[in-house]
């Protein structure tokens, strides 16, 4: 059998009400169209702890504490350009906890920190701006049939055999 939903605070409400108007448990749980065992839970944990609201449930424990996610922030804030097994590999080796890459990416992503690619900032010196705007200014008389000469490469990359350099970067950051 499947499990039902959680009562509303308006339906453990509605039941605490009733009960202080004086009707018994049967008339309630006709009333709200509630199981008796329901209304009857609801009733005794209100007196129990002087309040109909639900508390919050334990689940499993995390992982890793405060402390341990500070100890990770600052392993990726020393080496952006780390990739994520080095990243785990440099925590476990730092906190002396041993969790899986799957648990770091969790756990980043829920500081702030997401896989992104580097930003690449061109590496154009004054000197290399000057060269390109004379070339320019040589070149921008020439006629299509001139233009159709030139032989124009594609430059592209691949990476076969590695990783191409994922970086983990904060949420309010945008460049390196």
């Amino acid at each position: 059998m499947s499990k039902s939903k959680e009562l509303s605070e308006f339906d453990r409400g509605s039941i605490v009400g009733f009960h202080l108007c004086g009707k018994s448990v049967r008339e309630i749980a006709d009333i709200l169209q509630k199981p008796k065992s329901t209304v009857s839970d609801v009733i005794v944990k209100w007196k129990c702890r002087s309040r109909e609201m639900v508390e919050k449930r334990t689940g499993r424990p995390k992982i890793l504490g405060e402390h341990s996610r500070r100890t990770l922030k600052r392993v990726v804030k020393q080496n952006r350009k780390s990739s994520l097994v080095e990243i785990s590999q440099e925590f476990q080796s730092s906190s002396g906890i041993s969790i899986s890459s799957r648990t770091v990416r969790r756990e980043l992503k829920n500081l702030g920190f997401h896989g992104r690619a580097a930003a690449h900032k061109p590496n154009i010196t004054p000197q290399n701006a000057k060269h390109c705007l004379q070339w320019c200014r040589a070149h921008r008389h020439w006629t299509v049939d001139m233009w159709k000469t030139v032989l124009w490469s594609d430059e592209s990359r691949f990476i076969v055999w590695q990783s191409d350099g994922c970086v983990w970067v904060d949420a309010q950051q945008t460049f390196l």
